[in-house]
């Protein structure tokens, strides 16, 4: 299931899957000839150093800092580590100027309020690596990228489709000093880029990068930026599904049991879901018929009711992952009418199970004036107060 919320403190991690040049203790590399052309000389190639940072690969011109935001050492990932620590939501600060994260506490809340302090010069640039969605009381976006987006919606109006070391990702550019989809403006900015990029290590949290240039030269420190981002490798690297139809099948059928087998054994010791999931075939397209009294969505039925489990389908992803949707279906009864309730499991490409809910069919609740999920028949009341 999905952490809801939580930032992680940051770490340098190495990965033998890249040649990198040597790296001081923070994780910045020491200079290397780059077969990068220069923006403004196509003969003299750019110097550029090496950052494994952030869980993120890059290469960056290397008269360029960068600067770590890290509190303590973490490897968890995009969703670990304590809000009421006070973590900040920026990873780091990559640029030739003027930029720093300001933290404040911030009770009631017992979270840090953080804020960027921006203050480019005459030919300079910052970039802000940070969570998204940004927690505390930073401007918030009017338009999120992460997973769920990537692969649910809805899309950001404006921004240019990316792909990122096998992710989609999303730019967009601001000619004026506002940051794109953003309240937040940079005192003395030209122009202010923007990307958000996905992660597959979580579904709801991802990266905004934030590139602000004071001119001039702006479109040599532009192309650099640009460069940045266009070569960020993941840490650890993305991991593609197989494109050989054969291979594809086998892993989408041993992620399909290893799914089922997961939701079994954790239903299997709930009072609200025992046994929800014994009813459905390991094949797709297949189904089978049983009497239930858990369902997979809602509290367990006050009476048995006879189902057909339908294995919908399960589906690729841009995310390199899966989508996969099950169903149960009821005929009417002496006191209810025929329904479908579908389930929706959002998963990584190795069968981790990112999030679940319903998939329809909706119908409005007068109970709550609201829209809400399918409805059984006979639900009852959960086994867990509160």
């Amino acid at each position: 299931m999905v952490g809801l919320a939580a930032i992680l403190a940051l770490a340098a991690v190495a990965v033998p899957w890249m040649a990198a040049p040597r790296r001081d203790a923070n994780g910045v590399g020491s200079e290397s000839p780059s077969a990068t052309p220069s923006p403004t000389s196509s003969a003299t190639p750019a110097r550029l150093a090496h950052a494994e940072k952030w869980f993120l690969s890059f290469d960056y011109p290397s008269d360029w800092t960068v600067t770590d935001r890290s509190i303590a050492a973490a490897t968890g990932g995009l969703n670990t580590g304590d809000l009421t620590s006070g973590e900040p939501s920026v990873f780091g600060l990559v640029g030739n100027n003027g930029a720093d994260e300001q933290c404040l506490p911030n009770p009631p809340a017992h979270v840090y309020a953080c804020t960027t302090k921006w203050s480019l010069g005459a030919g300079t640039i910052a970039m802000r690596f940070e969570v998204a969605p940004r927690i505390g009381l930073a401007p918030r976006p009017s338009y999120l990228w992460t997973g769920r987006e990537a692969v649910e919606g809805p899309e950001i109006p404006g921004a240019e489709a990316l792909m990122i070391d096998g992710l989609p990702a999303r730019f967009a550019k601001s000619p004026t000093d506002a940051v794109p989809y953003s309240t937040e403006t940079v005192p003395g900015a030209t122009e202010v880029l923007w990307w958000g990029l996905t992660s597959q290590q979580q579904f709801s949290f991802g990266y905004s990068i934030v590139a602000a240039i004071e001119g001039p030269n702006v479109a040599q420190l532009e192309a650099q930026a640009k460069a940045l981002v266009a070569g960020i490798h993941y840490v650890p690297e993305t991991a593609m599904l197989p494109t050989d139809p054969v291979a594809f099948d086998q892993v989408r059928q041993a992620v399909l049991e290893r799914a089922l087998t997961q939701q079994k054994d954790a239903s299997a010791t709930n009072k609200d879901l025992s046994h929800a999931w014994d009813c459905f075939p390991t094949v797709i397209g297949a189904s089978a018929t049983a009497v239930i009294t858990h369902t997979p969505i809602t509290n367990p039925l006050t009476r048995p009711l006879p189902v057909t489990c339908t294995l919908e389908s399960m589906v690729p992803t841009v995310m390199q992952g899966w989508t996969l949707t099950l169903s149960q279906s009821w005929v009417a009864g002496s006191d209810y009418g025929a329904g479908t309730a579908n389930t929706v499991l959002q998963m990584s490409g190795d069968g981790l199970i990112w999030e679940w809910g319903f998939g329809g069919p909706f119908h409005l609740d007068p109970a709550i004036g609201k829209i809400a999920g399918p409805t059984y028949p006979h639900q009852g009341r959960s086994n867990y107060p509160g």
